[in-house]
């Protein structure tokens, strides 16, 4: 009886460790400009014509058609796009001067690339007007002036690879841009990767400031983008039932070994 119980286990355990192995593979990225300010040294921040409000998202893999979603409004709007694999959203308005973006991936055992893309604009750049000055009501001729610009973020980057984890990778960027001068006030570009079995995970949270010297009562465009990227690249898993056959097959034998000893000692 307790060999028939041996045999069981055995066989059992040989069936749980030539299971087919499972690759895993997951990328969560994403940032969002949750306040802005522009203060100048003489004079008052003025929008002259409504922000334009953006959000674009894309999301692709090596198994489902591309998938893309672009909206642009005066107000708010938003985007989101998906794909088997990936996926990918953004939002943006106008009226408060925030944006959002996210994108992810998630390969769940299979050998496939796949990315995504989320964007959240505010100013100009895509049809709208989206002017400001600074308005100095004491002075009506254009002087110099010093304005400064924040913009608060926050966000998160985590990626997470097993052993059949190629590489992964997630991006987090944002500018201020003003087009009128060439100028770039704010930036923020931080790139991770990891390899295979390894592990990330980076919140961001930061105000970031920028001073540049304009002109009062003259107009301006303002482009400001958040922009989370996500990318991960699965290989094949490793083939491991040639191996955990053998053991099992030689675990087998020992213990029909041991059960027709103990057999032949009973009968003698």
């Amino acid at each position: 009886m307790r060999c028939a119980i041996w045999n069981l286990i055995v066989v059992a355990a040989f069936g749980f460790l030539s299971a087919p192995a499972r690759a895993d593979l997951m990328v969560a990225t994403s940032l969002n400009l949750t306040q802005f300010q522009v203060t100048p040294t003489i004079g008052t921040f003025v929008t002259i014509s409504p922000f334009t409000a953006s959000a674009n998202a894309q999301a692709q893999d090596d198994l489902s058609s591309n998938s893309q979603f672009h909206q642009v409004n005066n107000a708010s709007t938003s985007a989101s796009a998906a794909t088997a694999f990936a996926s990918a959203s953004a939002s943006a308005a106008a009226g408060s001067l925030t944006a959002g973006s996210s994108s992810g991936v998630n390969l769940p055992g299979v050998p496939f690339f796949a990315s995504s893309t989320g964007q959240g604009g505010l100013g100009g750049d895509f049809g709208g007007t989206g002017l400001f000055e600074i308005l100095d009501t004491s002075n009506p001729t254009p002087s110099p002036v010093d304005v400064t610009f924040k913009a608060t973020l926050s966000g998160t980057q985590s990626l997470t690879t097993d052993g059949s984890g190629v590489s992964a990778t997630s991006e987090i960027i944002f500018n201020l841009l003003l087009p009128d001068l060439g100028a770039v006030p704010i930036s923020l570009d931080n790139p991770l990767s990891i390899g295979p079995s390894s592990t990330l995970v980076s919140p961001y949270s930061n105000t970031l400031t920028g001073t540049v010297t304009m002109l009062t009562n003259t107009d301006y465009t303002l482009i400001a983008e958040v922009d989370a990227e996500s990318s991960g690249l699965n290989s094949v898993p490793e083939p491991q039932f040639l191996t955990h056959a053998v053991v099992g097959f030689f675990a087998i034998l020992v213990v029909r070994r041991s059960c027709q000893n103990k057999r032949s000692y009973k009968t003698t």
